[in-house]
């Protein structure tokens, strides 16, 4: 089963909009982690790109205010203009690592912009230990994308499962 042109369509329009890389330098790590998250108070988005990755959006704790300014002449004497404020609730989605370089690698045909997460992708994969600390989240990642449709890249294919 592989994801339908629409989905990876789909999610390269959202990345392409609200896509964004951070990049974390932790001394207890060989090398930088790259991030690819989606923050937005469209919350089905999100949702969807969690379902899509078989990940769990975060819900934010801080929410945006938007405030709404109109002119109050119905039930006050004074002309003013009144200041109400509503709360949208955000939500993030994040890959991380081989999970990142799986995702931009299958959307990178449908993307507007490509280049914009072609080198968190690269450096993911060039920093890749398979071996040793942290290959277990590695196989790992990569059989839970494989599983819900993603494409493993082929030079990481010797790392999935062999099925019987």
């Amino acid at each position: 089963m592989s994801l339908s042109v629409a989905q990876l369509a789909w999610t390269a329009g959202v990345l392409d909009m609200r896509g964004k890389i951070q990049v974390k330098q932790n001394m207890m790590r060989a090398t930088r982690q790259m991030t690819l998250y989606v923050e937005s108070g469209n919350l089905s988005v999100v949702r969807e790109l969690g379902r899509l990755t078989g990940t769990v959006p975060e819900a934010r704790k801080s929410a945006r205010e938007v405030f709404h300014r109109r002119g109050c002449n119905e039930h006050c004497e004074d002309p003013h203009v009144e200041v109400l404020a509503d709360v949208v609730p955000q939500a993030k989605w994040t890959v991380t690592g081989v999970a990142l370089a799986v995702v931009v690698g299958s959307v990178e045909p449908y993307l507007r912009e490509p280049l914009r997460f072609a080198e968190a992708r690269d450096e993911v994969m060039e920093g890749l230990a398979v071996h040793g600390p942290g290959s277990g989240a590695i196989i790992k990642a990569l059989t839970r994308l494989e599983e819900l449709g993603w494409d493993v890249p082929p030079a990481l294919n010797h790392l999935l499962p062999v099925k019987v």
